[in-house]
């Protein structure tokens, strides 16, 4: 199964919708988008990360790297230790891929959690494309947004 979030932010506004399988997952009332006030956003809820810091904070906690090829690194993070989780001793020793541009930018990261006890392991797969590209985010059609339950 390969879910896929595209998360729009406009200042505090953010805007989230999922894909299952490539199908968009219906939220409440039927509803494909998420609106989410990120100043009424709980904190640490791990629900939504709008900041790319957090997204790539796995780097803070890397504990084996080697190169692998030009422009590709592998290796493993401390998958605990990076999200300030208790360790579980799956969560020690997380594989990663990491691939910076011919200027040193982070191009792509990705992740892979192998299944272990109750969890079903988890790929997370984050793509940094268009450095300095000026951008307009749309909000999306009002029809399609349902407010985040968690901020009401």
């Amino acid at each position: 199964m390969k879910v896929t979030t595209e998360t729009r932010q406009i200042r505090q506004d953010v805007y989230t919708r999922f894909s299952k399988d490539g199908a968009l997952v219906k939220a409440q009332e039927s509803k494909t988008w998420v609106y989410t006030d990120v100043t009424r956003h709980p904190k640490g809820n791990g629900l939504i990360e709008m900041d790319v810091r957090a997204l790539v904070k796995p780097l803070d906690h890397i504990v084996r790297a080697e190169r692998a090829g030009g422009g590709s690194f592998r290796g493993d993070f401390d998958f605990a230790a990076a999200h300030g989780l208790k360790d579980g001793p799956q969560d020690r020793a997380v594989a990663f891929e990491a691939t910076v541009d011919s200027q040193g930018r982070l191009t792509r990261l990705t992740y892979l959690r192998e299944p272990a006890g109750e969890s079903q392991g988890d790929r997370s797969e984050l793509t940094i494309s268009e450095y300095g590209t000026k951008v307009k985010v749309d909000v999306p059609p009002a029809a399609e947004i349902t407010q985040n339950p968690l901020t009401r």
